[in-house]
């Protein structure tokens, strides 16, 4: 972690560094072009924005979507100059100006855009009511009241004066005081509604349009980029103070150098101490491979010998969990372990193990909030504690633990990583031996089974004799025998097997 800040600090000395020498050789010309070049874009977007405004007066702009996207650029190059000139009065008051025309602009564009969709639709629809009514059959007494009326429509959309608003209320009420045909009176009855909108419309969209283009932003922006251009002026006479912090941030960047150039040293010996233990873990796993099944629990309690040593701890110990629970410990000194301390950890692991980790890693455990867990291990004279554990159905299934009693210390969690290993590889060659432990076992069962069955095939009552009675010779059982006779002279000969 140390190394990342200060690999950080030389990342952003480095940034400084450059920085400090850019401003020193073009005295941030660059940042004026850009401030510059926002406040051209300024007066780009402005004039296009009204070129928009007058063509959807006329209706060569059927939508307002480039109205939109020139009130975003006019915010955003607004944005950009307040950031630019934070540090310059006159040009964030004229910045600040220019903003509230800008606002007011906005909302003149926003009266207009729907005043002038009303406006287009209702000339839309005064067009094709004006068409349909002059061409209809019933209504040729009306045509000159339509046409007079569309005579000062016309008039209106070029003058929008009084008079002409006047002459068309005029005519549209001597249109309303006409009866028209009967098939013609809701057309009409639009036709007037129409018109009494486009009255009223016209003269408001003249007066928005010219409240809008009377806003002085384009004389504004012009004065901004006077006040730039001479505060690009200003900022090239500070040359001179950013060559003597070039020096110091170089003399910074030396000391840093320095610092990082020890904490690698560190890092690499760290990672000679990682190679170690992940040469040690492949010799470990070497030995479990080629192992005999009698010789697994001394590998075992020599590969957590090794382990400690390399970990830097006192004791080590590797709990099998479940029906045939088993423990293997080694102690630096040989001293007896606490009483009921291994199975402890176990239990301990199950209360600090985390979802999605298998590892756990406790650097001072004096500074554990007090509880059952503290008390255990004070009682254990635990001072450090690490483990990585295997989980089984219900719960952990294997712990690999090791234990600091003499002065704590701070274990890699890299290199807790790196024992999982171990304990797979001791777990599986434990489980290898208790495989092979049930299959010997269960060959002797089957020599057994089949000894028993010779000896009863052998005692069963099976075997069979020949005698002869009457001169036949006859198969009895050896339970079926005849009784000897009374007179050992009439005793009869056993007749002999086949």
């Amino acid at each position: 972690m140390k190394t990342c800040h200060t690999l950080v600090a030389l990342v952003v000395v480095l940034g400084l560094l450059l920085w400090l020498s850019i401003r020193a050789i073009d005295t941030d010309s660059s940042g004026f072009d850009r401030r510059l070049a926002e406040i051209d874009r300024v007066a780009m977007i402005n004039n296009a924005q009204r070129r928009d405004v007058l063509s959807a007066r006329v209706g060569l702009l059927r939508d307002y979507d480039s109205l939109a996207r020139q009130r975003d650029g006019l915010e955003g190059a607004i944005a950009i100059l307040r950031q630019g000139q934070k540090n310059l009065s006159s040009a964030t008051a004229t910045i600040d100006g220019i903003s509230v025309l800008i606002k007011q602009q906005e909302a003149l564009v926003e009266r207009f855009s729907s005043d002038n969709a009303l406006l287009q639709n209702s000339f839309a629809y005064f067009g094709l009511f004006t068409s349909r009514l002059g061409a209809s059959e019933e209504g040729q007494r009306n045509v000159p009241a339509f046409s007079a009326l569309a005579a000062a429509m016309l008039h209106l959309t070029l003058d929008t004066s009084k008079d002409a608003a006047q002459d068309v209320a005029t005519r549209l009420d001597e249109l309303a005081t006409q009866a028209p045909a009967p098939s013609d009176a809701r057309s009409v009855k639009a036709l007037i509604a129409h018109g009494w909108l486009l009255q009223k419309l016209l003269p408001e969209v003249n007066g928005t349009l010219k409240s809008l283009f009377a806003l002085p932003i384009n004389s504004e922006v012009m004065h901004l980029r006077e006040i730039v251009k001479a505060s690009q002026n200003t900022t090239r006479a500070t040359a001179t103070t950013f060559r003597i912090l070039l020096s110091i941030t170089s003399l910074l960047l030396l000391a840093i150098l320095v610092r990082l150039g020890h904490q690698l040293h560190a890092r690499t010996l760290m990672l000679q101490r990682r190679a170690a233990l992940e040469h040690k873990l492949a010799e470990i796993s070497t030995r479990f491979i080629n192992s005999r099944p009698d010789d697994v629990g001394r590998l075992i309690e020599q590969a957590l010998g090794e382990l400690a040593i390399e970990m830097n701890a006192n004791r080590a110990y590797l709990i099998l969990a479940g029906a045939s629970r088993q423990i293997y410990v080694w102690s630096e000194d040989g001293a007896a372990r606490p009483l009921g301390w291994p199975y402890q950890a176990l239990a301990l692991a199950m209360q600090f193990r985390q979802a999605g980790e298998n590892i756990i890693r406790i650097t001072r455990t004096d500074r554990l909030p007090p509880g059952d867990e503290a008390e255990a291990f004070l009682s254990a004279g635990v001072r450090s504690w690490a483990c990585v554990y295997r989980n089984g159905t219900d719960g952990i299934s294997c712990l690999l633990s090791f234990d600091k009693f003499k002065t704590p210390g701070r274990v890699p969690t890299r290199d807790l990583g790196l024992l999982r290993m171990a304990l797979d590889a001791m777990a599986t060659a434990l489980e290898r031996r208790n495989l092979e432990l049930e299959r010997t076992r269960l060959e002797t069962r089957l020599q057994q089974a089949h000894r028993l069955e010779t000896v009863g095939a052998l005692t069963s009552g099976r075997d069979s004799w020949l005698r002869r009675d009457g001169g036949v010779d006859v198969r009895v059982r050896k339970t079926e025998r005849d009784p000897a006779p009374a007179n050992p002279t009439c005793r009869r000969k056993r007749a002999r097997p086949d």
